[in-house]
């Protein structure tokens, strides 16, 4: 059998000779393609080293700064320098809707992104919106990573984390032998230069051993590397540089595509194919088309193949809002119908009528605010498990008032949020349901950001008029809460804006603080004094006045907005989660061809929109997108945990006899973990492995207080942790009689 296209072209080793092959081999208009493609990023690529070369002549130890941080680029500051032949050739060849209709559903989506070397800035966007960001991420990224490789070699070889490197020692950490790793990198980069057309050899050599680079003078070091960059650009200014990088990602995928195809020379399916890597490059030189990349081949689809041209919308049921078709019904039948839809001890209506309850409490608890009372700043759980060490200080003078629900809120509304919102899934186990670790925190997510708003705003009043301080003022408001506010009115539910014109008009005065004064008085009997501390009553009046007026505008406010919106709220928050659920589910399924496996399908914001709508049950959710829920999954009810009070105290008994008394902090750190790792057992069905049982610094200090050192033996660290708390849980856990 005579070799296809693809299969030649997989043959060659040397990038050159493949380019010449491609020419020879490849239909011309594909070439023509490749060739205009080539221009842009030839353009586009000399213009990034500009601004890379700007970086390295700032007045810094940049040698010792960050990899990317040094080329940090944004590509909408790039692309208006673009000629116009470029600049059009890049709004047609990555323009998101063509791509689209080739099957490219990754870019339908709105991602979190990290551009390279942006420090600290992350930016969510469409790709299909953005061809400039779309071209950047596709092609110009990976080729700038490539060319800027000799920057790797200051934070460690790449290499070094290779298992053929690696050295294994029974009862000792994993180490490296970090001088062949070194060896091995130098070698690998040097080669990669030279099959790029590049002459790396000069700078190579001064870097080896990167122990004597990095005593060299840094101005030597400078000029070093300065002259490298401009050996760069020379190879981009005569396009050879460019094409080789082309033919580099290409080739690869060329090869990856024959390792799938294996020696049977068997059809691959795209499915099979498409990762994030090959995303990239079938957006980048194939227009995002699995058809024009098996054209280039010069092979044939596999017959179960599936492209997608576009991603259905999700559906959403929405059990709160009775069908037309259903009125005219009975309201009996109505019900039955409604109830197998939305089971009316658990369901969305249940969940709605406890979100309403809760909402006339906290308008009651902030109505009764009086001067003198403590804060409200611990009626709403901000924390999953607990409040930031800071806030230590807060605990003893009223200011903030930890679990204050539990003295606040009705009982039989705390039991309802108990009873809706404990329990709970997790990414691990997507299809088993634990214990939660804070229902109440759960069920005060689920409703921001009305609830963060609308109490923040109600703290804020109070903290400006009855200190000690406050986060922000009046005419600060705006802006402080300005992404709540915005968030409210894409959900259809807006702020008034003369709330915060009218909290504007008043006068706002804070209460005095205490002042200590010493009393002198004279007598008959001779001299007498008194000391203690004062306060400024008049302050404090004018102090109550200003918050009972900037009390009566909020509350005024917060009836409205409640009375108008709060139901379209509670129903559009649902909505809007529910359906970017449906979204992510069915661009996995258009991707793959296929419905998404629950661990496939179940990220972190799948799992929290589980958690707070649906009891943390992942059919409820299938069901509520219309979808049906694969015979192969069911629900696991975890029965491990009989009561998380019981098991808490538990821990903290065994906590407290481990712990010395000066280890206050890590008693509660134990506690804390030693709950985590029984909802992972429950979870898991068995107790978790040290690799699936993350942990902090604080870990690696309780194992120390155990007697042994986490950093130097972690298999016996792991083994004296997991054995002590699985002694502390035993008699208070649900236990089979094998466990």
């Amino acid at each position: 059998m005579s070799d296809t296209r693809g299969r030649q072209l997989a043959k060659i080793d040397r990038l050159q000779e493949y380019l010449c092959a491609e020419s020879e081999l490849v239909p011309s208009a594909t070439v023509l393609q490749f060739h205009e493609l080539d221009a842009l990023a030839q353009e586009f690529l000399s213009l990034c080293l500009e601004h890379v070369k700007e970086r390295f002549r700032l007045p810094v130890a940049w040698v010792n700064a960050n990899n990317r941080d040094l080329w940090a680029l944004d590509p909408h500051d790039i692309v208006p320098q673009l000629s116009a032949t470029n600049a059009e050739q890049l709004r047609t060849a990555f323009s998101g809707s063509t791509q689209l209709q080739n099957g490219a559903v990754w870019l339908d989506a709105e991602q979190e992104l990290s551009i390279p070397g942006l420090v600290y800035q992350r930016l969510s966007a469409r790709l299909a919106d953005d061809p400039a960001l779309l071209f950047f991420l596709s092609v110009a990224a990976p080729s700038l990573e490539t060319l800027l490789r000799f920057m790797d070699i200051r934070q460690g070889s790449p290499l070094l984390r290779r298992k053929e490197f690696r050295v294994d020692e029974p009862g000792r950490e994993t180490r490296y032998y970090a001088r062949q790793a070194n060896a091995a990198w130098f070698e690998e980069t040097q080669i990669l230069y030279r099959e790029l057309g590049i002459d790396a050899e000069t700078l190579l050599q001064q870097m080896q051993p990167v122990s004597r680079f990095f005593r060299l003078p840094r101005e030597q070091r400078h000029r070093l590397l300065e002259r490298f960059l401009e050996q760069i650009e020379l190879g981009i200014s005569n396009g050879q540089t460019v094409a080789r990088l082309r033919a580099q990602r290409v080739q690869a995928g060329v090869r990856a595509f024959y390792r799938l195809s294996g020696k049977q020379r068997k059809p691959v399916p795209r499915r099979r194919f498409l990762k994030k890597a090959h995303e990239w490059l079938l957006s980048g030189f194939f227009q995002g088309s699995w058809l024009q990349f098996l054209d280039y081949l010069d092979e044939a689809p596999a017959e179960d193949d599936y492209v997608s041209t576009a991603i259905p919308k999700p559906r959403v049921l929405d059990p709160l809002k009775v069908p037309e078709a259903m009125k005219a019904l009975p309201a009996a039948e109505r019900e039955r119908i409604l109830n197998s839809l939305d089971p009316g001890n658990s369901g969305l209506r249940a969940r709605t009528k406890l979100a309403r309850d809760f909402w006339k409490v906290l308008i009651h608890e902030h109505r009764k605010q009086k001067p003198g009372m403590v804060s409200l700043w611990g009626l709403i759980e901000d924390w999953p498990v607990e409040a930031p060490s800071g806030l230590q200080n807060a605990y003893n003078d009223g200011t903030y008032n930890p679990q204050l629900y539990r003295q606040r809120l009705p009982r039989e509304l705390l039991r309802q949020i108990e009873e809706f919102y404990g329990r709970e899934t997790a990414r691990d186990y997507p299809t088993a349901r634990t214990a939660a670790l804070s229902p109440y925190y759960t069920f005060c997510e689920h409703l921001n950001p009305a609830l963060h708003f609308w109490h923040g705003v109600g703290l804020t009043i109070w903290f400006l008029t009855q200190g000690p301080a406050s986060r922000t003022d009046i005419p600060g408001m705006p802006e402080y809460y300005r992404e709540d506010v915005t968030m409210l009115a894409e959900l259809e539910c807006p702020v008034n804006p003369a709330l915060f014109k009218e909290l504007g008009k008043i006068r706002v005065a804070s209460r005095s603080s205490n002042v200590y004064t010493i009393e002198v008085r004279l007598t008959s009997s001779g001299v007498s004094t008194s000391s203690g501390p004062k306060r400024d009553d008049r302050q404090d009046r004018a102090a109550a006045r200003s918050f009972a007026q900037l009390q009566e505008v909020y509350l005024r406010h917060l009836e409205a907005w409640t009375v108008k919106y709060f139901e379209t709220f509670w129903r559009n928050c649902y909505r809007q989660r529910v359906a970017e659920c449906g979204r992510r589910y069915n661009r996995l399924r258009e991707k793959k061809g296929k419905a998404p496996t629950p661990k496939q399908f179940a990220t972190q914001d799948v799992v929290t929109t589980i958690n707070q709508y649906f009891g943390g049950d992942y059919t409820r959710l299938l069901e509520a997108l219309g979808e049906p829920v694969p015979k192969a999954v069911s629900i696991r009810e975890g029965n491990l945990i009989l009561s998380l009070s019981a098991l808490e105290e538990a821990l903290r008994e065994m906590a407290r006899r481990q712990m010395t008394e000066d280890a206050g902090k890590l008693q509660d750190v134990l506690v804390r973990l030693g709950i985590r790792y029984c909802i992972l057992w429950e979870g898991r069905g068995k107790p978790p492995t040290r690799s699936a049982f993350s942990s902090s610094y604080y870990y690696q200090e309780i194992c120390q207080r155990l007697g042994k050192d986490a950093s130097k033996n972690t298999a016996a660290a792991w083994d004296a942790f997991s054995s002590l708390i699985e002694r502390t849980v035993k008699p208070v856990l649900s236990l089979d009689e094998e466990s």
